[in-house]
This record gives structure tokens, sequence and C-alpha cells, in this order.
């Protein structure tokens, strides 16, 4: 039996393939860019969850730890009742070593998220610093 002719693989195209094909300090650059880009924009358009959310992976996969807990801030401010989203804010928070920071938003929907699972570590965490600093 004669094997069928495979298609030949398709370049990558738009964007992504773009960037692909560049040398690695461009590619860097190039996703820099494209990352700034978006946070510009979101200056304009501040009410748009899901670039701010788009924003946070980004600036946490560039290793900007501190800008991924400001988007997802951001990001929370619109949602506050998207749990999943919370907890990504927890995290970015706990990995730009601002595990002492409670703000309300996330205060508030942790104690929610404690109300429906009691053993939730990062609840339990975040809401005893938010004790401890009250007092």
């Amino acid at each position: 039996m004669i094997p069928e002719p495979q298609p030949a693989a398709r370049p990558a195209t738009g964007g992504a393939g773009a960037i692909a094909s560049l040398p690695p300090d461009e590619q860097e650059k190039a996703i820099r860019g494209m990352v700034d880009g978006l946070a510009a924009r979101l200056q304009q358009s501040p009410d748009d969850l899901e670039g701010w959310v788009r924003l946070a992976r980004a600036r946490g996969v560039l290793g900007e730890a501190d800008a991924a807990a400001d988007a997802y801030a951001k990001a929370a401010a619109l949602a506050p009742d998207n749990d999943d989203l919370l907890r990504a804010y927890a995290d970015a928070l706990l990995n730009a070593g601002r595990g002492e920071d409670v703000p309300p938003v996330l205060e508030t929907g942790l104690r929610r998220i404690l109300a429906s699972n009691p053993n939730d570590l990062q609840a339990l965490w975040f809401l005893g610093v938010a004790a401890q600093k009250a007092g």
C-alpha cells in the first residue's frame, strides 16, 4: 500500500509566526512591545476584563510579578465575584512577595471562598494576615 502524501507543513502566519522567526533577543523585544501595547490600550479601555487578565498572565510569564499582581488587581475590581480570578490574584500577590497585602476586594472574595471550603489554604492565609493586621 502506498502511503498518501502528507500536506506540507504550513509556516506560522501572523504575529506569532513572525516573532518565532526572529532571533531570541528580537523575540523578547517584540513580545515586550506587544505586552506594552496591550497595557497602553487598557489605559484607554479600563473596563476590558479579558484584556487585564491577558496582561496579568503576560506580565507573569515575563517575570514581572509586581506588574502581574497590579493587572490582576484591575481585573479583580471588574469581576469581584469571579473566584478563579481572585485565586489568580492571590497567587500573583504571593509571587510578587506581597503575601501581606490583602486588598478589600480580595478579602471579601476569599471570605466567600472560605465559607464554601473551610480548608482552603490560600483563603486561610490571606484572611489570617488580614485578621492580624486588624488586631
